[in-house]
């Protein structure tokens, strides 16, 4: 390789982003993720020039989107450039049209998923901790503007990183200018994706209409805009650790969900609200999904509303649900969708509701008033006489009315369960308990007016309930304080 003065300072460059940035550990490796374009054959040619001097190993990837026609020739020249380079190398060829339609999601984004999968799964199978990527200076300036031109936090405004998780970027500290200067004075080839040429493609407008006209107003406009992106990135870094400790406060793991207070997100500073929202996103679907500024909206106008429930869908099937002061993350409302449910209880014993966590027992007692705790919320007492077998269980049906206890009259079942502030995902699974097509039974609720326990009662029907807990961190409903 010649060593001018250009590509002297190129690599000096990348030598540079790579120790300051702790992005290759000694005596470890790192998967390069060729796409054939000059970008990556630049970066590839410098990580192998570099490797011997820094001691680590190069393994190549490539990802064949399937998605132009020169895409075969673009897995091809990669392949042979490894084998001219004496490395080793891992070559896929994917659907990502299909994927795209399988998913509904946009055919870049499925290309996006698709190659950090492949990429994934080739860093652990090479056992190296890293995986570097093309991207360089520029690009992160045309994300900036990209961003800008969308609408972004301050965290997108830092535009990328030169490290995230087990991606690393070495070219960040150089320009295209440098990348293509280096391919020349070298002579090394590369090949061209005409898809680039494209202006009706957002970025490829940035790069090729927007910047021309800009440096044409201002020539070195690069140089302060990064400097102004270094300063956001400072700041946006401080905001992040504050954060951390809000998030800490606000968010809890429980079983499937994941738990948000919304009185502490109102109180929070909005900033700090927004981190703690997004962390809370990434943490349940993973850092690889997306949310964009108008995820964050579409939140916060549930978690603002007058309304005390309310529920939004996101990427990846996973639904933000307000009860109350709680939010709510999982994937779908479960309960809201379970089927109605019938079952006929002919004498005392446990019965299990099919697809729930509710157990019920009903046994036979003797008028031992004393012994019984009539303020419980998981359990009742009936005369049995006045109420006998058989007992029917059932799930809510629209314009279900009930009687409770110490009222004169009936009210309808959502009234009562809106007062006592079951969430609404809990209302459509919650079991009634019906006696010749009267409610006798709220559970962890209220119990109705029917068969009280007296002085005249020869035997006691006792119906008591629990949730069998799905996991360590699930609670149980009636923990939360929905009984009156």
């Amino acid at each position: 390789m010649s060593s001018k003065s250009g590509s002297r300072l190129f690599l000096k460059e990348v030598r540079g982003t790579i120790q300051r940035h702790h992005m290759i550990p000694e005596r470890t490796g790192v998967l390069a993720a060729v796409s054939g374009g000059p970008d990556s054959v630049a970066m590839l040619h410098a990580l192998c020039e570099l490797s011997m001097e820094m001691n680590f190993r190069v393994v190549v990837a490539h990802l064949d989107h399937a998605l132009r026609e020169e895409a075969a020739g673009d897995a091809e020249f990669v392949c042979n450039l490894a084998e001219e380079l004496g490395l080793e190398w891992r070559c896929r060829r994917v659907d990502v049209r299909g994927k795209a339609r399988s998913e509904g999601i946009s055919i870049e984004e499925a290309g996006r998923l698709l190659r950090y999968e492949f990429l994934e799964e080739i860093r652990r199978s090479v056992s190296v901790p890293v995986i570097a990527s093309g991207h360089h200076r520029d690009d992160a300036l045309e994300t900036f503007f990209l961003r800008l031109f969308r609408g972004s936090s301050v965290e997108g405004l830092c535009g990328i990183p030169a490290v995230r998780g087990n991606i690393v970027r070495p070219l960040m500290g150089v320009s295209r200018q440098q990348i293509m200067a280096f391919l020349e004075e070298n002579r090394i080839p590369y090949r061209v994706d005409s898809s680039n040429f494209d202006s009706s493609v957002d970025r490829n407008f940035v790069r090729n209409q927007l910047f021309p006209f800009i440096e044409d107003r201002f020539p070195s406009f690069r140089k302060p805009m990064a400097r102004t992106m270094k300063v956001i990135e400072t700041e946006d870094h401080f905001l992040e650790g504050t954060s951390e400790e809000f998030y800490a406060s606000a968010v809890s793991l429980q079983g499937r969900e994941m738990v948000l207070n919304r009185k502490q997100l109102c109180e929070f500073p909005e900033a700090i609200a927004r981190r703690v929202v997004m962390k809370a996103l990434h943490c349940f679907t993973g850092p690889g999904t997306r949310y964009t500024q108008s995820h964050l909206d579409l939140i916060f106008s549930v978690v603002f509303n007058v309304r005390p429930s309310g529920h939004v869908h996101l990427p990846r099937g996973l639904t933000i649900q307000r009860n109350y002061d709680q939010i709510r993350l999982t994937r779908g409302i479960e309960d809201a969708t379970r089927q109605p449910f019938v079952i006929s209880v002919q004498y005392p014993g446990l019965v299990s509701i099919p697809d729930s966590d509710f157990r019920f027992r009903f046994r036979m007692l003797s008028p031992d008033l004393e012994s019984i705790d009539f303020g419980t919320k998981d359990a009742v007492y009936y005369d049995a006489d006045e109420l006998s077998f058989p007992v029917t269980l059932r799930s809510p049906r629209p314009g279900d009315r009930f009687r409770p206890w110490g009222m004169k009259g009936k009210r309808k079942l959502k009234k009562v369960l809106v007062d006592a502030k079951v969430p609404l995902h809990e209302r459509a699974g919650l079991p009634l308990v019906e006696k010749d097509g009267e409610i006798v039974w709220v559970p962890f609720v209220r119990r109705g007016f029917q068969a009280p326990v007296g002085s005249h009662t020869r035997q006691i029907l006792e119906i008591a309930v629990h949730r069998e807990t799905r996991s360590a961190d699930e609670s149980e409903l009636g923990k939360e304080g929905h009984v009156l």
